[in-house]
């Protein structure tokens, strides 16, 4: 239970309007919906969370469960089915619709490296322990403080770079969610 609520509150972070207001009851989940947003938890690799998506949404799921045997059926016989009736391309989409400006890129920060962002980026961390290497201070938008050079920022809080330049360094192997500008480089911290 505490797995899922941790996903549930990342993810919820993390998606844009649209889908934030589905998964919070604001608007009615559709079929296209629930099979496209627990494509991208089962991805994102947040089980607990889909589990949790799936006993929400019970109906929608065996729809998708009998529709899922049927295409098993059709497979058989026709082997092409996916790619005649752009399956592919479909799923393509759901992975499209992560990489734009509504969601955060994921990247993986090995021990040592350096994050350097741009003045207004967004970065969470989700694996790992990093710290912050700044001229003045991040603002943890979550916590409503702020957070000076070389403190380590807290797991699946939100922080704001105040700073062009401004980053975290790795102290060990992390992974980090971000918005905005960021480069990823090899200088030690200083």
């Amino acid at each position: 239970m505490v797995q899922a609520e941790k996903q549930k509150e990342v993810f919820l972070s993390l998606c844009g309007q649209h889908d934030y207001n589905l998964l919070t009851g604001k608007e009615a989940m559709t079929q296209v919906d629930f099979e496209r947003i627990t494509y991208i938890t089962t991805v994102l690799g947040y089980s607990s969370y889909t589990q949790e998506l799936i006993s929400e949404h019970l109906e929608l799921a065996c729809k998708e469960a009998e529709r899922t045997d049927r295409e098993f059926d059709i497979l058989k016989g026709y082997p092409e089915y996916y790619e005649d009736e752009n399956v592919y391309e479909q799923i393509d989409t759901y992975s499209t619709n992560l990489n734009t400006s509504s969601v955060y890129d994921s990247a993986e920060v090995e021990k040592g490296q350096y994050v350097t962002f741009v003045k207004g980026s967004v970065v969470m961390l989700d694996k790992g322990r990093m710290s912050a290497v700044c001229a003045d201070s991040m603002i943890n938008i979550t916590e409503g403080t702020s957070l000076s050079d070389g403190e380590s920022i807290e797991k699946y809080n939100l922080y704001v770079i105040t700073e062009d330049n401004d980053g975290l360094y790795a102290d060990e192997d992390s992974e980090i969610f971000a918005k905005g500008g960021y480069q990823i480089t090899e200088n030690n911290k200083e």
